[in-house]
């Protein structure tokens, strides 16, 4: 049950429900192994939870599961910068990638998705400013 009880938080959290708790995508994390949308829930979740490195290893496996929903590749540059130590090239490699495939985002919000574009650029322009890759 632990990946219906993600997907059903999931949405919730998605409609405004509030953010569930990390107990169901802990529970679910593992138990992925054929869809690269329930993976990306789980490493969400994980990342909002503060739990940086099995949210690094959810969205790893949900780019590896489907490389082609590359809205895993943002969120993973997100945990790659605040797991301990920061991993300042994987996440520029991540948002770099996540940059270069805006069609295979799927955002279904077009401002949405240009937010998270430029907040990719300006977090790419500044690790290299600062030398970080």
């Amino acid at each position: 049950h632990a990946l219906l009880d993600l997907a059903v938080a999931h949405y919730a959290w998605d409609r405004g429900d509030g953010f569930p708790g990390s107990a169901v995508f802990t529970a679910a994390a593992d138990e992925v192994q054929t869809s690269g949308t329930l993976a990306f829930y789980a490493g969400r979740g994980l990342l909002t939870a503060e739990d940086y490195e099995r949210a690094v290893d959810a969205l790893k496996k949900a780019l590896a599961l489907d490389e082609s929903f590359t809205l895993s590749a943002y969120f993973l540059a997100e945990a790659e910068l605040r797991r301990e130590p920061p991993r300042f090239d994987q996440a520029i490699r991540n948002y770099e990638l996540f940059l270069s495939t805006p069609d295979q985002h799927r955002i279904g919000n077009p401002a949405a998705q240009r937010q998270l574009m430029d907040d990719a650029r300006a977090k790419v322009a500044e690790l290299r400013r600062r030398g970080l890759q």
